[in-house]
């Protein structure tokens, strides 16, 4: 009978084969730990991103609210509430068992009406790197914005191409130096307030108090005027910074009447009386065309009608309804008129500034 035995090569290739399994075993637990860790990282990245986004949407709430004294009780619940209906991780930012969301009013700088911070947590679960005992993170994100009592820049795309005179008022008559009474109510921007109803007269012979602009571009036409309607009704998409940002204290340009009949077409009468507001650059003085003004501030509008009005001699007629509207924007002083009334005037019209701000 023989005996079989295994010699040292036999021997020496069992080993390797050990070797070789357990080196593998390394190198897959060692893949595995990285795509744990990349699953993970991008869980976590996702949900961040979502938690951040929830933020910023229930402190700009929230800092709505605190401009009017009205609102201003209701500022926490609309800041939880805008919170609620965004979602993190596939679930609503709420104050429940894997999340919280508080509410802080810290106080107001100078020219800021309220500010609201946020801070929305969430516990996640991680998928595989629970194997190697890190089963859950959490994600913080805060947001602060801040309610600005006027703005000194509006952002670009944001301003309507009609320029309105914050004083001009109705023509004498030149044969007997009375106003024609068809004007006899009319009232100037500065002598009216928040939800009078208001005219503005483009190309008018007896109220020079509205006309187009370019803003700070003097050379554009009456087709760059017809996009820029178009575009800010929403007739068009956007295109960036096609209607220029603009700051008070800048001098902007007045167009000629060859482009009066821009506004009074549907469909874009349609659609700008259907906007929320129409944000409108203020000057002072006539609005007369193919001139240059200083910019003094802004008007927001709700528009009730765009149409020719009988005697008026003017192309379109604009009435509206003066609002008090929060925007996005540029906080800050408007640049003084030199007189205390018209000053006081532009504060009480100015829109205010919602923004977001460095959380503190």
């Amino acid at each position: 009978m023989k005996t079989s035995r295994l010699g040292p090569s036999s021997c020496t290739r069992s080993q390797r084969g050990s070797l070789g399994v357990l080196l593998c075993s390394f190198v897959f637990m060692g893949i595995l730990g990285i795509g744990a860790f990349a699953a993970d990282v991008s869980h976590n990245v996702t949900v961040r991103s979502e938690l951040q986004n929830a933020a910023d949407a229930a402190a700009m709430a929230g800092a709505r609210a605190l401009i009017n004294e009205d609102t201003a009780p209701l500022a926490e619940y609309n800041a939880l509430e805008v919170a609620r209906i965004n979602s993190a991780d596939g679930k609503s930012v709420t104050n429940d068992e894997t999340g919280s969301v508080s509410i802080d009013f810290p106080p107001p700088d100078a020219n800021q009406i309220g500010v609201c911070k946020v801070t929305a947590s969430r516990e996640i679960k991680n998928w595989l790197s629970s194997v190697f005992g890190h089963p859950t993170d959490t994600i913080t994100a805060v947001a602060t914005a801040a309610a600005s009592q006027a703005a000194n820049r509006i952002n670009a795309n944001m301003l309507f191409p009609v320029a309105v005179s914050l004083d001009a008022g109705p023509e004498l008559n030149k044969s007997n130096g009375n106003t024609d009474p068809q004007y006899a109510n009319y009232k100037p921007l500065k002598d009216l307030k928040i939800g009078d109803r208001f005219k503005m007269y483009l190309n008018s012979q007896q109220i020079k108090n509205a006309c187009y602009t370019s803003f700070n571009s003097k050379n554009t036409n009456a087709s760059w005027l017809s996009d820029a309607v178009d575009m800010y009704a929403g007739i068009t998409p956007p295109q960036p910074n096609f209607i220029p940002e603009a700051t008070a204290g800048d001098t902007i340009f007045l167009q000629n009447g060859t482009a009066t009949s821009v506004l009074g077409k549907e469909p874009r009468t349609g659609h700008l009386t259907d906007r929320d507001i129409v944000v409108m650059p203020v000057i002072t003085g006539k609005a007369e065309m193919n001139q240059s003004r200083t910019l003094v501030g802004w008007i927001t509008v709700k528009l009730e009608s765009i149409k020719k009005e009988s005697g008026s001699g003017s192309s379109e007629v604009l009435t509206g309804i003066l609002m008090k509207s929060p925007l996005r924007g540029h906080p800050g002083d408007l640049p003084s008129t030199n007189d205390n009334q018209w000053d006081q005037a532009l504060e009480q019209f100015s829109p205010s500034i919602v923004h977001l701000i460095s959380s503190r």
